[in-house]
């Protein structure tokens, strides 16, 4: 999840997989 992570990962994560990470970011 986002929160193991730093949030600019997070972020990117979202960017490139926004269908997948969306709901983990959220």
């Amino acid at each position: 999840m986002c929160l193991f992570v730093v949030v600019d990962m997070c972020i990117y994560e979202c960017l490139r997989s926004a269908y997948e990470r969306m709901v983990y970011c959220l």
